[in-house]
C-alpha cells in the first residue's frame, strides 16, 4: 500500500508540492487572523442593562424600576432568561440570549425595548454595560504619588488623563475605577449668618443655581465681522462661589462668603 502511493506521489511531484504550498498558504493565513484567548471566555451571550436611582431603597426601585424594565423586554427574540439584581440605588437586569446570537444584534433589540419603558425623573437613563466579561480583564494598575497630590488629584488625573488614554488603546473596551475620592466644592453654611441676614437654604441654593450656568447671546453683526455673544457663567473656583450675590439688604450686598464657608472635599460614595 504504501510502495504504490509513493509512486504515486513521485509520479506527480509538482502537482503534491502545488498542493503543499497551497496548504502552507493557508496556514500561514490561520496564524496570523485565528484568534487565540490565553483564557477562552466560556460566559453565555449576555445583556445588562443598568439603571441608577440614588437614593432610594431596593424595594422602591424594584417596583418602579426593575419590574418595567422586565415588563418591556418580555418579548426580545432569542432570551433564553431573564435575572434580576436590585440594591440600593441600583438595578441591574441581565438578559441571557441562546448560543450563537450576535452580540450587536443582541444589544441592538435590547434597546429598541428599553425607548418604550417609563421611569420615574428622579431616575437615571437605563444604560447597557460595555461588550465585555470578567475574564477580559487583562491589567490593573495603581496611582502612587509621592506627596506632591492628595487622594483627590489622584482621581481627578485618573479620571481625566489616564482612562482616556487607555479607552483609545485597541481592544479596550472600558476601563473600571475602584477606590480614590471625587473632588467637590462643600459649602458648608453658618446658621447663625443665615438667621442675622433672614435668609433660607433655598435662598443661597437658588442663588448658586442662578449664578451656575452659561448662555448663548446669538451674534452681533458689525461690518464684515460676525462677533458671537455668550454668557460664561460656569462656576470655576472656590472665590468665585464666594463671591455669589444673594440678596441686598438695606443697601448692602450679601455673599455667599458672609454667611457660608467654602472648602474642596470629597464627594460622598454610595458603597453598593
Amino acid at each position: 500500500m504504501i510502495a504504490p502511493l509513493v509512486k504515486h506521489v513521485l509520479r506527480h511531484r509538482w502537482f503534491v508540492l502545488g498542493f503543499a504550498l497551497v496548504m502552507m498558504g493557508f496556514g500561514l493565513y490561520a496564524f496570523h487572523h485565528l484568534p487565540i484567548d490565553a483564557y477562552p471566555d466560556i460566559s453565555p451571550q449576555k445583556v445588562s442593562i443598568v439603571t441608577a436611582f440614588p437614593g432610594r431603597a431596593p424595594e422602591e426601585i424594584e417596583r418602579q424600576v426593575t419590574i418595567p424594565i422586565e415588563i418591556a423586554i418580555q418579548n426580545v427574540p432569542r432570551v433564553e432568561s431573564v435575572r434580576s439584581q436590585t440594591i440600593f440605588g441600583l438595578s441591574v437586569v441581565d438578559l441571557i440570549f441562546e448560543d450563537g446570537t450576535e452580540t450587536y444584534w443582541a444589544r441592538q433589540q435590547v434597546t429598541e425595548r428599553l425607548k418604550t419603558v417609563e421611569l420615574p425623573e428622579e431616575a437615571d437613563i437605563p444604560e447597557l454595560e460595555v461588550v465585555t466579561s470578567g475574564s477580559g480583564e487583562i491589567y490593573r494598575y495603581e496611582l502612587i504619588s509621592d506627596g506632591s497630590h492628595s487622594v483627590i488629584d489622584l482621581q481627578t488625573i485618573n479620571n481625566w488623563v489616564v482612562i482616556p488614554h487607555l479607552k483609545r488603546v485597541h481592544g479596550v473596551a472600558d476601563v473600571s475605577n475602584f477606590g480614590g475620592l471625587t473632588k467637590q466644592y462643600a459649602i458648608t453654611f453658618r446658621p447663625t449668618q443665615l438667621e442675622r441676614y433672614g435668609l433660607t437654604l433655598d435662598d443661597l441654593v437658588g442663588a448658586i443655581e442662578s449664578n451656575n450656568a452659561s448662555a448663548g447671546g446669538n451674534v452681533l453683526r458689525r461690518g464684515s465681522m460676525d462677533l458671537v455673544i455668550r454668557s460664561a457663567g460656569l462656576i470655576e473656583n472656590i472665590r468665585q462661589i464666594e463671591d455669589i450675590f444673594i440678596k441686598s439688604i438695606e443697601g448692602t450686598p450679601i455673599f455667599i462668603k458672609d454667611v457660608a464657608s467654602v472648602d474642596i472635599d470629597a464627594a460622598t460614595v454610595e458603597r453598593l
